[in-house]
């Protein structure tokens, strides 16, 4: 299997395993304490797995604290879109 591929899964795992919908009750300050984190995480295992450089190319120079936080945003809008779906979904249908 090619390198890109392979980082290419690497990336896609680790994103489904470690960033999902923290809520809209969670305080921004945790937000950002999670997001350093994670982003910390990710560094530390793309170093770990030879996949470093990997990850700089991947980004374009972006920071991967700015990566972090915009997946979060991605997935909490995602999940928000989902809700408003099936909000809509279950109103049509009691509305007959």
């Amino acid at each position: 299997m090619e390198r890109k591929s392979l980082f290419g899964e690497f990336l896609r795992d680790w994103l489904k395993e470690n960033i999902k919908y923290l809520g809209d009750y969670v305080e921004p300050s945790d937000q950002d304490y999670i997001a350093r984190l994670r982003a910390r995480e990710l560094t530390e295992l793309a170093k770990e797995k030879g996949y470093y450089a990997d990850l700089v190319e991947e980004l374009r120079g972006q920071p991967v604290l700015k990566f972090i936080i915009s997946e979060y945003w991605r997935v909490g809008l995602e999940q928000k879109v989902l809700h408003s779906n099936s909000i809509n979904s279950s109103t049509s249908k009691t509305v007959r």
